[in-house]
């Protein structure tokens, strides 16, 4: 009796299919694995805010760092102040050391090379008055800044600069109705000369009126008395006082003397 071998029941097997490799052979995928199809509009759509954000990314974090720049060098390079025009709020220790870095648009200037001049005068009459600090290496024929500076405590503070023509500076008496003021005078030459009137907020001085006078050698007697009457004989840079109670300069007011006697 012949005996023949049983084949083993596939379909009840556990043993998982022998894998065949060929280049040829076709390769099964479950459908769970591949990604979903994205209908055409909406892939247009995300591919084109892709692109979008890609190209305006660096744009914006130029701006950004810039941003930070500028605003990190307002608050650090104090020197470049005085240049830029810009409030400072800053205690400061030593006035003139400040004054002379803003002079020289670096730290740590030489104070003598710079030759500060300085003096002080009541702009707000509180009792403590303001101090001014010039250089006569920046006056040329257009004149030169003052900066000012105001006493609290041990520091002082920055409150603007009074930039331009002057020759002279005094104070006004205060007016209720308004900041605190003061005058200058710039000598134009050919004795004539331009006083002004100015305001100031504590940070900005902003001029509000001026008048021609013409009191040099070459102007007029009347020129030389409206002289007299806003800063006083010798035009005293520190002259704070009211002197009298003449009226200050408007841009109406004029002592111009004879066309023939203009130079």
């Amino acid at each position: 009796m012949s005996t023949s071998r049983q084949q083993p029941n596939k379909i009840a097997s556990h043993e998982p299919p022998l894998l065949v490799s060929s280049s040829n052979a076709p390769v099964h995928r479950a459908r769970d694995s591949l990604p979903t199809p994205v209908s055409g509009a909406v892939g247009e759509l995300r591919r084109s805010m892709t692109m979008k954000a890609v190209q305006i990314l660096p744009l914006i974090c130029l701006l950004w760092v810039c941003s930070n720049s500028m605003s990190r060098g307002l608050a650090t390079e104090y020197y470049h102040v005085w240049k830029l025009d810009a409030a400072y709020d800053k205690p400061i220790s030593d006035p003139e050391q400040w004054a002379a870095d803003n002079f020289s648009d670096k730290p740590n200037a030489a104070k003598d090379d710079w030759k500060i001049e300085r003096f002080e005068l009541d702009i707000d009459h509180d009792g403590l008055p303001e101090l001014f600090l010039t250089t006569p290496r920046l006056h040329g024929n257009g004149g030169g800044p003052h900066l000012v500076f105001q006493k609290r405590g041990k520091f002082h503070f920055y409150g603007g600069q009074l930039s331009g023509r002057t020759n002279t500076i005094r104070g006004v008496p205060v007016d209720a109705d308004g900041p605190p003021r003061i005058m200058t005078f710039w000598n134009d030459g050919g004795g004539r000369g331009t006083a002004s009137v100015w305001k100031w907020d504590g940070k900005v001085f902003q001029r509000i009126s001026s008048e021609v006078i013409w009191s040099g050698d070459s102007g007029t007697e009347e020129g030389r008395r409206r002289f007299d009457e806003l800063f006083g004989e010798k035009g005293s840079e520190q002259n704070c006082s009211a002197n009298g109670s003449q009226p200050i300069p408007s841009e109406t007011n004029s002592t111009s003397p004879a066309a023939g006697s203009r130079r």
